[in-house]
């Protein structure tokens, strides 16, 4: 009973660090996009995307469509 106890206290601090490593990854994401990088504000925005942060999916498409070439991609988006 303790192990799963503790096997259960375990999962939910790795899920808070996953989801502290999303945030992070998206205001990277955007902070390059604000500077005109785009092909760095992709590479966090969808990475972050990919772990599941809603914000950042919703970021990452919008980019990956409406963003300079090489880096628009509708199909992906």
């Amino acid at each position: 009973m303790r192990n799963v106890v503790l096997g259960c206290l375990f999962m939910s601090l790795a899920g808070a660090a996953i989801a502290d490593s999303a945030v992070e990854m998206r205001h990277k994401g955007v902070e390059y996009a604000a500077s005109g990088d785009y092909q760095s504000a992709r590479n966090y925005l969808c990475e972050s995307a990919r772990m599941g942060y809603y914000t950042a999916q919703v970021e990452c498409g919008y980019l990956l469509e409406s963003s300079p070439e090489p880096i628009a991609n509708p199909i992906e988006a």
